[in-house]
């Protein structure tokens, strides 16, 4: 069975690829997951580093982004996702 952090990931992922950033609150990715939303920042500490996390951005981001992520870089359609961490959408040639 996952672990409730891994669910927790897998719905992030899946929530932030349908509707970004700022359509997607802690308390949707904790009910999809089966958890409570307090869980979410127990295990990533913010929505933020969940976001930067699944979308495998975390690594590259140092140091942490300073402030909140605005509506403008945060709803990046599934194109813009690295492909480790894109579902099945669709890929844009560059």
């Amino acid at each position: 069975m996952p672990h409730t952090r891994d669910l927790i990931a897998a719905s992030a992922k899946r929530l932030f690829e349908a509707h970004g950033f700022s359509g997607t609150s802690v308390r949707a990715i904790a009910a999809e997951a089966g958890a409570d939303p307090s869980l979410v920042i127990r295990h990533f500490g913010s929505k933020q580093a969940l976001f930067l996390e699944v979308l495998g951005l975390d690594e590259y981001v140092r140091p942490p982004i300073d402030g909140p992520l605005d509506d403008s870089a945060s709803d990046w359609p599934a194109s813009c996702w690295p492909r480790s961490t894109r579902s099945s959408a669709p890929t844009t040639p560059r």
